[in-house]
């Protein structure tokens, strides 16, 4: 790496060097089962094969949710951008690399599945899922889940992955954004360094691959958006993955049409909100100002029409 256009090559790196395999002699008659040990890439992408297939059984076998084997949560045709994402999640550095992830001689780093396959007893928690085709053309609202973070015992990882279609030159064709925000700024898809996200650093126009990993010794409330740039080719769908000691707080438990990381973000210090509720007294509900991307308790941030 990196390509001509400036994307991040390769992708991700694996073992290719006195790999031990398995082995035998052609006979099915001997029932011969050895070993044997070699270089290259014909070693180095079955072993990312494998862990693909593993990836893929994960979900087939209903453990995603919740870290158990349960019927009724099994996928069974999750796309090829959500393993991607999967196996790019679980990257770790390679040692004797030129840079920490991503790299132009290691990309996203090495694999390894015990680090983003959540079971039940993994200190950790996955958040997976596959977005259908949501971006038709921009402007677009976002796609935006919130999470709070409970400990630091893995650093929140955020992937984003998407299958973009064929392009010419720059070959990037619709180009998305991931964000991250907390409540000390907001961390841009691959504005990473030294293997960590930075506030205030550029977008990334040229890969469909877009990572935050937030320092480790981060908790508290985490907010996760989907954001369309271009899409001058419609449709585009994605697939979103979050590790991390971490609670999805996506859902509106009370029903008043608000997640609760968001009145958690804006009220916790105060009254909970409701569906009526108008705690700045701009004329605009605490509901409305959610649709609305405003600040609830800023009587200036109000969308006027």
């Amino acid at each position: 790496g990196w390509t001509r256009d400036g994307r991040i090559k390769p992708d991700l790196t694996a073992p290719g060097q006195s790999v031990t395999s398995a082995n035998n002699d052609g006979n099915i008659t001997t029932f011969n089962c050895t070993t044997s040990t070699g270089d290259g890439t014909s070693y180095a992408s079955p072993m990312v094969c494998g862990l693909a297939a593993l990836v893929r059984d994960y979900f087939a076998r209903g453990y995603h949710p919740g870290g158990a084997p349960v019927p009724a949560d099994a996928r069974t045709n999750i796309s090829a951008a959500l393993v991607k994402a999967m196996l790019l999640n679980g990257c770790v550095d390679m040692s004797g690399a030129v840079a920490r992830p991503p790299a132009r001689d290691q990309g996203w780093g090495r694999p390894n599945l015990a680090r983003v396959l959540a079971f039940t007893n993994a200190g950790f928690r996955l958040h997976a899922e596959d977005h259908g085709p949501v971006f038709v053309d921009t402007p677009a609202l976002p796609v935006v889940r919130g999470f709070r973070v409970t400990g630091t015992g893995q650093p929140v990882r955020v992937t984003l992955v998407w299958t973009d279609f064929p392009g010419t030159g720059k070959q990037l064709v619709n180009d998305l954004d991931l964000l991250v925000r907390t409540p000390g700024g907001v961390y841009r898809g691959n504005a990473l360094s030294n293997g960590v996200s930075h506030t205030g650093l550029a977008f990334d126009r040229s890969n469909n691959v877009e990572q935050v990993v937030l320092p480790a010794a981060f908790t508290g409330l985490v907010e996760v958006s989907v954001w369309a740039h271009v899409i001058p080719q419609a449709t585009q769908d994605f697939a979103l993955v979050v590790t991390g000691v971490l609670t999805n707080q996506t859902d509106d438990a009370d029903g008043d049409g608000m997640p609760e990381y968001w009145e958690q973000w804006h009220f916790a210090a105060g009254p909970p909100a409701d569906a009526s509720s108008d705690h700045d007294g701009d004329g605009a509900t605490d509901a409305a100002e959610y649709v609305a991307g405003t600040d609830p308790t800023n009587a200036l941030s109000v969308l006027r029409w």
